[in-house]
């Protein structure tokens, strides 16, 4: 079989975890003999827990990663125990004959870490010398207003980077006009690949009435964390008032602690349901199929959500919640928290709305789901 390298992809955030799995199952009808291989730059899988999954991981730790761009980095820095050999991974890149990039949100000057941008650019670099295809997955690219020395390192490599891959997908669309500056061609938009994920979501269970909420980290930028808290808090108590039943569960691992702390401010409520561990995305799939609506922060909470048909409130922060929901024609059930920081308190009036009437779009949710997937040809770009 023909080892193709999917990038991007692990295991401490659902959404990127999702997105392996949809593209090996995308990859199943293109290219059934191919073998998929997961390089996982945030490794969290070793030993035996690697066996567990239907594909091939190979941890690079980013200190790997750096040392096998910069062999002058080994003089100053040891093997990292987390990755895989770098005798593994160079292995890899000389066998592989594809590389699929689903970061998500690898290359933009919004709230990006040179290291991580880097981290991102540069096994794409390794591909091409090569001569492998790169395909750069439906993802948040741009924008690309860098400043000062960012601005001198970066622009350069980003715009070899681009200039790469066979075809890039634009998920949003400010993102072609983002990469227009680089480059027009072979620059096709498309929804996530969840959305379009062949596999078909878990059966939905009828009558179910809960409401499942997903928090994210990422809004305790632009509100305090207390008042993050007291939002999600509120919003768990409108929905049992309203005869619901409430599962808080955590979309990446880094938002477990916010779960606990809005559940404690419950009062440990017998209507409020805490999943306190890491789920997998089969779990997360299960759970979701047989609530009666999502409120979520989490962007690939929403696309969990709308796959399965749910009605969904989304609490957004960045141009990607939007151009989602408009997908959808949802506009009016998401509230943009990074433009809105300071009116927090007429969530809970948009809120009690949905409650009234969003938890009735299932309906048009599946139809507009069927509609976008039907013009949406992914398989033959790829």
């Amino acid at each position: 079989m023909s080892k193709v390298i999917i990038f991007g992809g692990n295991f401490r955030n659902k959404g990127a975890e999702a997105l392996t799995y949809s593209l090996i199952n995308l990859l199943k009808v293109k290219r059934p003999d191919a073998e998929p291989v997961l390089l996982d730059l945030f490794p969290s899988k070793y030993g035996d827990a690697k066996k567990d999954y239907p594909f091939t991981i190979v941890n690079m730790h980013v200190r790997t990663l750096l040392r096998l761009q910069f062999g002058w980095l080994k003089l100053l820095s040891r093997p990292t125990a987390k990755s895989d050999s770098e005798k593994v991974i160079r292995h890899l890149f000389a066998e592989a004959v594809a590389f699929y990039d689903i970061s998500g949100y690898g290359i933009s000057s919004h709230n990006q870490q040179l290291i991580w941008t880097l981290s991102t650019i540069y096994p794409v670099f390794w591909a091409d010398k090569r001569s492998m295809p790169v395909y750069l997955m439906p993802q948040s690219l741009g924008p690309f207003n860098y400043n000062g020395l960012k601005s001198l390192i970066l622009r350069p490599l980003i715009s070899r980077y681009l200039s790469i891959p066979e075809v890039i997908f634009v998920r949003e669309p400010i993102c072609r006009l983002y990469v227009s500056e680089f480059r027009t061609a072979n620059v096709v938009d498309s929804p996530d690949i969840v959305l379009l994920d062949p596999e078909t979501s878990a059966t939905e269970i009828v009558a179910n009435k809960t409401i499942a909420i997903i928090p994210n980290m990422q809004l305790t930028r632009f509100a305090d964390y207390e008042r993050v808290v007291q939002l999600f808090a509120t919003l768990a108590e409108m929905s049992v008032k309203h005869g619901f039943g409430v599962c808080l569960m955590a979309h990446a691992t880094g938002d477990l602690g916010l779960c606990s702390d809005i559940f404690a401010k419950l009062g440990n409520r017998p209507e409020v349901t805490l999943h306190d561990r890491d789920l997998s995305v089969a779990e997360t799939k299960e759970i979701l199929a047989g609530v009666a609506g999502v409120v979520t922060a989490r962007y690939h909470g929403a696309v969990h959500a709308l796959k399965a048909g749910k009605p969904v409130f989304v609490l957004g922060w960045a141009e990607k919640y939007k151009a989602l929901m408009s997908l959808f024609d949802l506009g009016e059930d998401i509230f943009d928290i990074s433009q809105n920081a300071d009116k927090l308190e007429v969530v809970p009036n948009r809120f009690g709305r949905w409650l009234g009437s969003g938890l009735k779009r299932s309906e048009h949710i599946k139809a507009k789901l069927h509609e976008l997937i039907s013009k949406t040809d992914i398989l033959k770009y790829i």
